[in-house]
């Protein structure tokens, strides 16, 4: 707290305060997120922190761009209402904008939407951003094209028997506007909440017992023999409605192993192994906030762990071939069919 009042102090934020007519005092501070005045400091950090960076950036560098934010930000929780901060969308020292788009846009929804209301939304984007360019600047770039976004659960989603149409749709909305397209996206990657799952700084995170130890051969894995173990409470958590997975790569070192894998109090596996490298794969129910990883005979060398809920795919999809995939559906209605 007493970082934070300093900071309010040096940067200007108390000033920025009595100029909207709040009483401060000496405890007045940088509040944290939903906090009460947070709302006033993002108006601070938008209109002095964030102009001023972007000042002295543009006299260092010339022309700079800047992604915005489309989404609003809750500020306010009670009762009666919810209040949202909406962020501007034009500052008067960024020559090249940047948006991004998913079908979420409008807000939290468990909606399968049609290629037509993704178009809606999609064209809401461009509609609100590109009239705010300022002289001179270049064209509109959508350098997020998150067609297929589930890194949220209960986020709306573009039904999979829409997207070719909603491309076709996508890419003629985007000629209409002269805006630009980038193609960006990370496919089917695992939120994994385990810190330092292949041990490329030792041991730190993990509790130990018995006698795990760094392979020597080339400290890349951690070495387990019977009767010892290693646990971690990760600080991150996901969702559990759909279960997770334990992900384990690891090699038998002198013939078969038993190993024991353990999420919570009452859940307990035994997997057992034959010599060589392996690979255990587990999707489970049952979370107490740890996972614990021993061996119960043999002697095996862990080299990789994951704890995740599942695997998430923003801006595309794990491709089979090039139909139905990312690249995909653009190239065939943003290259092909405008060339």
């Amino acid at each position: 707290m007493e970082d934070r009042c300093h900071l309010a102090e040096v940067t200007g934020y108390k000033t920025f305060l009595q100029l909207q007519g709040v009483e401060i005092d000496e405890n007045t501070h940088i509040p944290n997120e939903h906090e009460e005045n947070f709302m006033n400091f993002c108006q601070f950090y938008d209109s002095i922190i964030l102009s001023n960076l972007l000042r002295i950036m543009k006299s260092q560098l010339g022309n700079i761009g800047m992604e915005y934010r489309i989404d609003s930000d809750l500020v306010e929780k009670s009762d009666g209402y919810d209040k949202y901060y909406h962020w501007p969308l034009c500052h008067p020292w960024v020559s090249q904008k940047y948006v991004y788009y998913h079908p979420n846009i409008f807000g939290y929804s468990e909606t399968n939407l049609t290629a037509e209301q993704s178009r809606d939304r999609l064209r809401w984007v461009l509609h609100t951003v590109a009239p705010r360019l300022n002289v001179g600047e270049r064209p509109l770039v959508l350098d997020q094209f998150n067609f297929i976004d589930n890194t949220e659960i209960g986020w709306a989603v573009t039904g999979n028997e829409q997207l070719d149409e909603f491309m076709r749709l996508a890419a003629q909305e985007s000629h209409d506007r002269n805006v630009e397209v980038a193609l960006w996206t990370t496919i089917d990657w695992p939120r994994d909440v385990l810190f330092n799952g292949t041990f490329k700084l030792g041991m730190e995170g993990w509790t130990l017992n018995g006698d795990p130890r760094i392979d020597p051969s080339d400290r890349k894995g951690v070495i387990l023999d019977a009767g010892s173990s290693m646990s971690q409470r990760p600080q991150l958590s996901f969702p559990l409605d759909h279960g997770y997975h334990v992900y384990v790569e690891l090699e038998c070192r002198q013939g078969d192993a038993v190993v024991s894998v353990r999420t919570s109090n009452d859940h307990f596996d035994e997997v057992t192994l034959s010599a060589g490298p392996q690979t255990i794969d587990l999707t489970l129910s049952a979370y107490g906030g740890f996972l614990s990883l021993g061996c119960l005979s043999g002697s095996v060398v862990i080299r990789r762990v994951r704890l995740y809920d599942r695997y998430y795919s923003q801006g595309g999809r794990q491709p089979n071939g090039e139909e139905g995939s990312t690249y995909g559906y653009f190239k065939k209605h943003f290259l092909e069919n405008r060339a």
